[in-house]
């Protein structure tokens, strides 16, 4: 699905292959996916990595995608915590005595 795209990942597949797929459920997060697919009869698009290590340990069949796809960046950001410990910790410079 194009990056920052307000399409939904029904219309991108119906725009791309031309059929029309039946959504049967939703899952709050991509983790999820793996552990509602075991006995039934559904499919689902993941990360190849991610497929691969729930395939370890949850009775998957993996499949290519019937189709070619851009690869997938991935970049993850963070920043520092806004409060100090309140504790010191060790090698700080900070004791007690008493």
């Amino acid at each position: 699905m194009p990056n920052g795209s307000n399409v939904s990942a029904n219309q991108f597949v119906r725009r791309l292959l031309g059929v029309d797929l039946p959504v049967h459920i939703t899952v709050p997060s991509l983790l999820h996916l793996p552990l509602v697919l075991p006995g039934t009869r559904l499919v689902a698009t993941m990360p190849e990595r991610v497929a691969e290590m729930f395939a370890a340990t949850v009775p998957l069949k993996l499949f290519p995608l019937p189709f070619e796809t851009d690869p997938v960046h991935e970049i993850l950001l963070w920043h520092k915590p806004q409060t100090r410990p309140t504790r010191p910790t060790p090698g700080s410079g900070s004791s007690s005595c008493g």
